[in-house]
């Protein structure tokens, strides 16, 4: 009975431990479910609740805000860009004139850069008082005929006058053709490759085999010819020069070249004297400058800087179309440095124009000078100068005390780059 009593007591116990596990069970099984959400539940999922959008009152608003700060913040960025593009365009000017230089220094010729004006629309139009377009130029090799045959005879024509020699010269058309299209007047030649150069004043593309041609009085004193034709010569062709294969320099707008400050060095005592500063003088330039003369009715015409094989400056073709059948005679060679003014086109001033702009470019201290060396043809790029500056000399400073504020303006900042305080490519 005892023994009975013993077993069952143990099985009890084995199943009251069994109970109190499924029932531990159980409840972490309930503790899991309600860990888990219930889709079915009234309270709402956060992650499945629907968004909210914008209505069109916040967006309206939003862009207001947006256009009042763009209305305060663009102004003040258009002088830091148009800052910019001054700085970029003197630059490339820079860099484009020397890349002519080294283009005659390369292939022995005269090559240059050609100045362009913009073109003019009407009379009050500033346009044709500034440029946005260089192009360059280089002169084509000399002709001296077809073949070692290529003579003429030279023949002095009567009656010289008080300033030019006159001759004819007579070629074989059966030997070097008509030259028309190689020779066109105004292009310069000289005979048995020594003594002055005389300007064709004919044009060859008559074709007759004969060419007339002068030469100041004041480059020769005694001319070799006479009314009778001298023995066959042969010659020696200088033509002009022309637009090269390379591409034109545009500017940035509004940045240009304002000719009405631009020019040679007019300072006196320093390179030329005061009465050799001949031109138009508007409101914003000093003369000698390369602002048109309206009495000479050069209004489009270009300016065009030449460089020598060695680099210098050989030459400046002011107010002169070049090209066949235009006359360059107006070519003055170059003993002075050059001044190219980087400025606004709006800047652009001009008598003819009323009014006045309220900032001119030869007062914008924001502006750039180019200069250029005519004896080493080094090209430098330097800043506005002020007209406090004391390494102004006494030469300038009495100078500026006779000139209106605007050409003091420009006296000071040709001083400043004659110094050739280069910027470094600032």
């Amino acid at each position: 009975m005892r023994r009975d009593k013993t077993v069952n007591s143990g099985r009890q116990s084995s199943i009251c431990d069994f109970r109190f596990a499924i029932s531990d069970f159980q409840s972490r099984i309930r503790n899991l479910q309600s860990q888990i959400p219930n889709p079915q539940s009234p309270i709402p999922n956060p992650s499945s609740s629907p968004r909210r959008g914008i209505t069109l009152v916040e967006l309206l608003v939003v862009l207001v805000i947006l256009m009042i700060m763009a209305s305060a913040t663009i102004p003040r960025l258009r002088p830091m860009s148009d800052r910019a593009r001054t700085r970029e365009a003197a630059r490339s000017v820079q860099l484009y004139v020397n890349s002519a230089r080294n283009l005659a220094m390369t292939t022995g010729r005269t090559c240059g850069v050609m100045i362009e004006r913009l073109p003019t629309v009407h009379d009050s139009d500033n346009c044709e008082l500034c440029s946005m377009t260089l192009t360059q130029v280089e002169t084509p090799p000399p002709y001296a005929g077809d073949s070692l045959a290529s003579v003429g005879t030279v023949t002095l024509k009567p009656p010289p006058d008080n300033f030019n020699y006159y001759v004819t010269f007579a070629y074989s058309t059966s030997v070097d053709g008509s030259l028309s299209g190689i020779v066109h007047q105004y292009d310069l030649i000289q005979f048995n490759f020594q003594g002055p150069w005389y300007t064709i004043t004919s044009n060859p593309a008559t074709g007759n085999g004969s060419l007339s041609a002068q030469v100041a009085r004041s480059q020769v004193q005694n001319v070799p010819w006479t009314a009778n034709a001298s023995s066959p010569l042969p010659y020696k062709i200088m033509r002009q020069p022309v637009k090269s294969a390379a591409a034109a320099l545009q500017l940035p707008a509004p940045a240009v070249i304002d000719l009405t400050c631009s020019g040679p060095d007019p300072l006196p005592g320093v390179t030329c004297a005061p009465g050799n500063m001949t031109g138009y003088t508007s409101s914003a330039g000093v003369a000698p400058y390369w602002a048109p003369n309206p009495s000479s009715g050069a209004w489009a015409a270009p300016i065009t800087i030449m460089f020598a094989p060695n680099g210098s400056v050989v030459q400046c073709y002011e107010n002169v179309t070049l090209g066949p059948g235009n006359n360059p005679v107006a070519a003055s060679t170059a003993t002075q440095p050059f001044y190219l003014l980087i400025g606004k086109i709006d800047q652009v001033a001009y008598t003819g124009l009323q009014p006045d702009p309220p900032t001119k470019n030869c007062a914008d201290q924001t502006n750039l000078w180019v200069a250029i060396n005519p004896a080493t043809g080094l090209v430098v790029t330097a800043e506005m100068d002020s007209l406090s500056d004391p390494s102004l000399t006494a030469m300038e400073q009495q100078l500026i005390s006779g000139q209106s504020q605007d050409e003091q303006q420009v006296i000071a900042g040709r001083h400043f780059a004659r110094q050739s305080d280069a910027m470094g490519g600032k």
